[in-house]
């Protein structure tokens, strides 16, 4: 995967869902279904490895910055895909990509209007081979 200069990867995840409703949602849920497990999972990841404390999970549908701490100095942007059986690993690849560089774009865009922000997160979930894998990145200001 091509990563621009400004990203560096933090680490790669397998998650499974632990309530049957998390992966009902993930089979048969609504865009806000993805959004909000994304968000979910990204909190928890967030939380417990990359060891960020008083971690904020506004409602996906508000616009802006994902997740974020209370000093607002860390800001995430998390995408969940949940439609990812291409027929190819290269379009898979060029897919996760493109998401990488839209959720970089969209910090970049965040730091704009989060003076306090000194470090951006991208975590990228899908699903593949009906396993869900994270990717996270670093993303500097």
């Amino acid at each position: 995967m091509a990563i621009p200069r400004t990203v560096s990867a933090c680490g790669a995840f397998l998650v499974s869902p632990k309530r049957g409703l998390e992966e009902a949602m993930i089979r048969h849920g609504r865009t806000y279904d993805a959004g909000r497990i994304g968000a979910e999972i990204a909190y928890v990841i967030a939380r417990r490895f990359l060891r960020i404390n008083e971690m904020v999970l506004p409602d996906p549908n508000t616009s802006g910055k994902d997740l974020y701490n209370r000093t607002r100095t860390i800001i995430v942007q998390t995408r969940f895909l949940v439609h990812t059986n291409f027929p190819s690993e290269s379009r898979v690849r060029s897919t996760l990509e493109s998401q990488l560089g839209a959720l970089t774009h969209k910090l970049k865009q965040d730091f704009q209007y989060n003076a306090a922000a000194e470090r951006g997160y991208a975590i990228l979930s899908y699903v593949s081979m009906n396993f869900t894998n994270t990717l996270v990145f670093e993303v500097l200001r």
